[in-house]
């Protein structure tokens, strides 16, 4: 359309809504669509600030779920009370075995790793039944290749894959 067909338009609308009474529907409108793009705006502005990012956070939206290649196996240690006891790590799961062929298994919902000198610290958080729990170790890589939980004194050695 071209310039001059533009302003034509506009003169028309301006001779259709001609008067004072015309003029105030049009003033009254807009402003109208003016307030309620503005309450739109500041309710899905409150929605994605509030419940946004806590869904984003809490649900794990962008949260790492995946062990590395280097935990996937089984782990034992020799300490005496655990010499029936292992651990195991798929890519996305953690495995408690507790003795004889009694075992449980958790979906990984969240990895949090901080590398700290030579080794990494994980945290991996997983639900079991109706609570969250959070699973700490400590991992030195190669050559050794160990992890030390948060809550047990003694080391850990991967014993191949699963």
């Amino acid at each position: 359309m071209t310039e001059h067909g533009w302003t034509e338009r506009r003169q028309q609308e301006r001779r259709r809504t001609s008067g004072s009474m015309g003029s105030l529907a049009l003033e009254a409108s807009a402003t109208a669509r003016r307030h309620r793009l503005i309450a739109l705006t500041v309710v899905m502005g409150a929605l994605v600030t509030g419940l946004g990012w806590r869904w984003v956070v809490t649900a794990g939206l962008f949260a790492d779920k995946t062990l590395p290649p280097q935990l996937v196996g089984v782990w034992r240690t020799s300490a005496p009370a655990y010499v029936d006891r292992a651990l195991e790590f798929t890519a996305t799961s953690v495995i408690f075995h507790t003795g004889g062929s009694d075992l449980s298994v958790h979906r990984i919902r969240r990895i949090n790793r901080t590398q700290q000198g030579s080794l990494v610290v994980y945290r991996l958080e997983y639900r079991d039944r109706d609570n969250t729990e959070t699973f700490g170790f400590r991992y030195i890589p190669a050559p050794r290749q160990l992890i030390r939980l948060d809550n047990l004194p003694f080391v850990w050695r991967k014993h191949g894959p699963p």
